[in-house]
């Protein structure tokens, strides 16, 4: 049986790649392509949507992914006009509750969530490390407003370090002397270059539909163990919740300057699901059996 998992668009997706090694571990037939490429002759069609999302043959069977919403202007009017002219697959895959909801399709297709794990690495890591940094941030700059982070940290302490893993423009870096940008690097990195830092920041802007979905950087500090300044929103609040710990509060100065300066580790009695995990318990491949 061969699979495509078909990539719809520009953002990046650690899934592709944990669902590429998943699948072959199970000895299907499985590659990671793209729309304009030829899809005819798979017996899967696994699409990252977008848009697109139809089957080439009648014997195919095509499952309909959506881990995140329209964003930009009129995000809402977008996700209404794409459920009216995308054809129907034989299964789809939300990330959560929220993002089903919001997206509301009238039919009987069946569905599955599919939440955002871990990778195994940021399981495995040594703490000890030389911390160079106060507060580490890694994930998207762009639409995200992470300069009003940054002035508020900032603000709080002048000596401060903070490091900044993720693509960002030479104008905006310009604004910041005091923080170090190293732009993207490997995924494989990202353990390593967090563990040099104190803490860890996330940032979301609490506006949809970036408030109802998964930040997956929040998880992976939540995994390594490390102490994370977040401002307040609707998943991070019910995520917290749910599993048992606490974040500190980005407009609290005194406690933030507290957790910089505290040396005692972060202790969570809970942890992330890991991506094994979740497609352990999931078994998608029942769909599709070979």
């Amino acid at each position: 049986m061969k699979i495509a998992l078909v990539h719809t668009g520009k953002a990046y997706l650690p899934e592709v790649g944990i669902y590429e090694k998943y699948f072959k571990s199970l000895g299907y037939d499985i590659e990671v392509t793209s729309i304009s490429d030829e899809l005819s002759h798979y017996d899967v069609l696994w699409y990252f949507m977008g848009k697109s999302g139809k089957r080439y043959n009648k014997n195919q069977y095509v499952i309909h992914e959506y881990a995140s919403l329209s964003t930009g202007r009129f995000p809402i009017l977008k996700d209404f006009i794409k459920k009216l002219i995308l054809p129907k697959p034989d299964l789809r895959i939300f990330l959560n509750e929220d993002l089903k909801s919001r997206l509301n399709f009238k039919d009987n297709v069946p569905f599955e969530f599919r939440d955002m794990g871990v990778d195994d690495k940021f399981f495995d890591y040594n703490k000890d490390n030389n911390k160079n940094y106060d507060i580490v941030y890694v994930g998207a700059i762009a639409n995200r407003s992470i300069d009003v982070a940054l002035d508020l940290l900032i603000s709080y302490k002048k000596n401060i370090k903070i490091l900044v893993v993720g693509d960002v423009s030479e104008s905006f870096k310009k604004n910041y002397k005091q923080v170090d940008f190293i732009g993207r690097v490997d995924y494989s990195l990202v353990p390593n270059y967090i563990l040099q830092a104190k803490c860890c920041l996330n940032w979301i802007p609490d506006i949809y539909p970036y408030n109802i979905q998964t930040s997956t950087k929040f998880i992976e500090y939540f995994a390594m163990g490390m102490p994370i300044i977040s401002n307040k929103y609707k998943w991070v609040d019910e995520y917290s919740k749910k599993m048992n710990i606490q974040y500190v509060d980005v407009f609290d100065k005194e406690r933030v300057i507290n957790l910089i300066d505290a040396s005692n580790s972060t202790i969570y009695t809970s942890k992330p699901e890991s991506w094994l995990d979740i497609l352990n318990k999931l078994q998608l491949e029942k769909y599709f059996q070979k």
